[in-house]
């Protein structure tokens, strides 16, 4: 059996204040051409469809869209619920989405629900796991008393019912520790809780042949090759520049075989370093599409610096400085800099630092006005 396997998706995720629907939407289009080459038996999709609980329409319009697409191929779709999604929203239009073998488990209801698929060599059970926190144990288990996650997981995982004759695959969304290491994070997941009480312990699913995992954004392993985190099909931080997005292609045979197929998104997520106008010659050249976030190593900050990097960078996001300033100078010699500066410039510099933008006409009138009265009043 042939299985893809897909998370994270994050439909109307920003970055900064930029929409990343468009990108959103050519990816997921990118992943449907993908399905028609790879031609997979099962696509899972292991949670966090949404970015948020209440989802614009938009974002509902651009899953619908995926879906629509998805029915209209011989493949079974399973769906999990990541700690992003609400239940309601998610879970609209569940009993048509099953004529059109499209199966959704969009919150936790006392117990595991298991979906079982045949090829030729047999069934292959799938245990579909959305994502749990220990309260949601104890509302229809009153007998549990635990606190953590890992204590959740064992409760629940005593009545699983494993046939390992037969292929067993778990579907789950949730922070997995594998021989007491951590999966790799990024700057757009949520992380562990403080002391680790949201972890649980990879060992838990060594009965299952494929465990298929959301919650981590960055594609790996945990515990052994076969307990994968898909990751994310966008980069949503900077932290991920360096990431390469895939889609794991999973051959559920006697044995199991792991390939991958690269995700190329519609704008990358890059990190470019450098001098102003360095940066700024590239960006003449380049005029990409990309999302930006600069880092300028000027020792002199030029409070038009934003606007002259807008104008070659129509996607910049951020702007940050690297520079003898802002890293290892003394006080006393940051303070000369300072000095040497016009005021408005180091007001529209900080200004710029806090708010991603130079100041607009009415603000810099302001400024200039409120700074000629005081020096006015100091002569």
């Amino acid at each position: 059996m042939k299985i893809v396997h897909i998370a994270d998706l994050h439909i109307g995720r920003r970055l900064n204040d930029l929409s990343l629907l468009e990108d959103q939407r050519y990816v997921l289009n990118q992943i449907i051409e993908s399905l028609d080459t790879i031609k997979p038996h099962v696509l899972l999709i292991a949670g966090d469809v949404y970015d948020k609980a209440n989802p614009s329409a938009e974002a509902f319009e651009v899953w619908n869209d995926f879906l629509t697409q998805l029915s209209h191929r011989n493949i079974q779709v399973l769906i999990i619920s990541g700690n992003h999604d609400s239940q309601e929203r998610l879970g609209v239009g569940r009993a048509l989405f099953e004529e059109h073998d499209i199966y959704l488990v969009s919150h936790y209801t006392g117990s595991i629900p298991v979906v079982t698929l045949q090829d030729d060599l047999g069934p292959v059970h799938f245990h579909m796991i959305p994502y749990i926190k220990p309260s949601m144990v104890r509302n229809y288990h009153p007998e549990f008393t635990g606190t953590t996650f890992q204590e959740a997981f064992e409760f629940i995982f005593q009545d699983l019912k494993i046939n390992q004759e037969d292929r067993n695959v778990a579907i789950a969304h949730q922070f997995v520790i594998g021989n007491g290491t951590t999966p790799i994070l990024s700057d757009s997941e949520i992380g562990p809780s403080v002391g680790g009480l949201d972890a649980i312990d990879a060992s838990l699913f060594q009965k299952f042949d494929y465990v298929a995992l959301g919650h981590i954004h960055r594609p790996q392993a945990i515990g052994r090759e076969t307990i994968r985190y898909a990751g994310s099909p966008l980069k949503y931080s900077f932290s991920e520049c360096m990431h390469t997005k895939q889609l794991p292609i999973i051959d559920l045979d006697r044995d199991v075989a792991i390939s991958f197929v690269e995700l190329k998104p519609l704008r990358d997520v890059r990190i470019l370093k450098g001098p102003l106008q360095h940066l700024y010659e590239l960006g003449k050249e380049d005029r990409t599409e990309d999302y930006i976030h600069a880092i300028l190593t000027d020792d002199i900050i030029q409070g038009d610096a934003l606007h002259k990097l807008r104008s070659v960078y129509q996607n910049l996001v951020s702007l940050d400085f690297d520079n003898a300033r802002t890293s290892s100078k003394s006080s006393l010699s940051r303070a000369t800099e300072i000095l040497d500066q016009k005021p408005f410039d180091l007001f529209n510099a900080f200004f710029t630092t806090l708010n991603g933008r130079d100041f607009n006409q009415e603000e810099s009138d302001i400024v200039k006005a409120v700074i000629d009265e005081i020096q006015e009043e100091s002569l």
